[in-house]
């Protein structure tokens, strides 16, 4: 997938579609009604294998002057979060959520060594995207 708002893959089918909102909401509130978002993944057990990919879109400034540049990019993440798993018989069905979503799970805490300055894009929404799978797998996207 490239970008946060990778489509998704052949064979899998996203149960946003089809379904009414107010039973996405109750499906969405049902995985997180006892969900801690402050214990990562496997707390207690094994640790949590956790994927990025960083995508460079572009070269927006680069001064020779101050040495630093300015690039937009998507970062995406991935691991697996069973307390989320919502269909483990189809795995390969998905949710994707509004960047809000983020804000309820447990993510990543990433940071970008010597940087000076970072942003998220917010021009009339959060550029922030979940996409969480049947069997808890959770791709996390933001620009």
């Amino acid at each position: 997938p490239s970008g946060p708002a990778a489509p998704a893959e052949a064979g899998n089918s996203n149960i946003s579609e089809g379904l009414n909102s107010a039973r996405l909401s109750g499906a969405i509130k049902k995985l997180i009604s006892n969900y801690d978002n402050r214990l990562r993944p496997n707390f207690g057990t094994s640790v949590l294998d956790i994927n990025m990919e960083v995508v460079i879109a572009s070269f927006d400034s680069i001064s020779e002057v101050n040495m630093d540049y300015t690039i937009t990019m998507y970062l995406n993440q991935y691991w697996t979060d069973r307390r989320l798993a919502f269909d483990v018989k189809n795995p390969n069905k998905s949710m994707t959520l509004t960047g809000e979503f983020a804000s309820r799970i447990w993510v990543p805490d990433t940071f970008l060594a010597n940087d000076k300055h970072s942003f998220l894009h917010d021009v009339t929404e959060q550029n922030k995207m979940v996409r969480l799978y049947g069997d808890g797998r959770i791709i996390y996207g933001m620009r």
